[in-house]
């Protein structure tokens, strides 16, 4: 072991106070420092999950995510986040890449929309109970009726539904899919406070009305219908006064014909009454013999 030494040392190579063991053995015993570390597979377990048995069983419950886990196995058949703070789901979130996915749990979120088309074909269950949706709009209502989502159970039970103008594709939905909505009867009003605890399916959608607060763009539509409507009404009214002031003349020598006749035709009335009521008149018209 000296003489290898002291051949190194005549070598030029440096031990480092270690015994030399020759340049081969020098490159395998850096190359853990050398190599970076294998990345996880694909189809792993997401940090913030935990997996059931497989990773088609992934659970990420109560853990304050604010969009879904981007690592997400593609083979996932059941997920569920719900107790996060999911708020706006979009299309381009992990969701869009599950192929296998059947279940989705969304449930005790404070989701307020969810993306057309998030979840993608195959899917047979989505929980979206407790969340803060106050309606579902034509949009995301036309991707439920895909073709690969036509057996798509839907749970939408404690969301503050807002019982406006803008509530009626939803409502018009409901009547015609019930069997797709398991909890469609236990849906109710939240807002506006006149129709609190009232029964969705109960209303009738010509019955919702609408506001500039309440309605959303349809109410804002059509208070900008009325708006209009009224301006026009104020143009025509100006315009009518206009007209009436530039023949101030021809009306006010029409108004005074007009009196004039309405008075020759009050004396008329007047001396005819007066006649009726003379006792001379009268006793001459009994007595036509003297």
């Amino acid at each position: 072991m000296a003489r290898r030494t002291r051949r190194a040392a005549r070598q030029g190579l440096p031990c480092l106070g270690l015994p030399c063991l020759g340049l081969p053995w020098l490159g395998l015993a850096l190359l853990p420092w050398a190599v970076p570390p294998a990345a996880a597979p694909p189809g792993g377990c997401p940090s913030a999950c935990y997996c059931v048995a497989t990773p088609e069983l992934v659970q990420c419950r109560y853990e304050s995510l604010d969009e879904p886990p981007r690592e997400l196995p593609t083979s996932v058949h059941n997920l569920s986040i719900s107790g996060s703070n999911l708020s706006v789901l979009h299309r381009d979130m992990a969701l869009q890449g599950l192929p296998a996915l059947r279940t989705l749990d969304l449930s005790h979120n404070p989701l307020r929309s969810v993306a057309a088309g998030l979840a993608g074909n195959g899917l047979r269950e989505l929980d979206l109970r407790n969340n803060s949706l106050q309606r579902l709009t034509s949009t995301e209502l036309l991707s439920l009726e895909a073709q690969g989502l036509r057996g798509l159970r839907v749970w939408l039970g404690s969301n503050p539904l807002q019982c406006d103008c803008a509530l009626r594709p939803l409502l018009t939905w409901l009547r015609s899919s019930a069997a797709r909505v398991p909890d469609a009867r236990s849906l109710q009003c939240s807002k506006p406070p006149s129709l609190r605890g009232t029964a969705v399916l109960r209303l009738r959608p010509e019955g919702l009305g609408c506001s500039a607060d309440e309605g959303g763009e349809a109410g804002q539509l059509e208070t900008a219908s009325y708006v209009f409507f009224g301006i026009v009404l104020a143009l025509i009214g100006i315009v009518f006064l206009m007209v009436l002031y530039l023949n101030r003349r021809g009306i006010k020598r029409w108004l005074h014909n007009l009196r004039e006749a309405c008075r020759d035709q009050m004396e008329g009335y007047h001396y005819r009454y007066e006649q009726d009521a003379d006792p001379r008149r009268a006793s001459a018209v009994g007595t036509p013999g003297l």
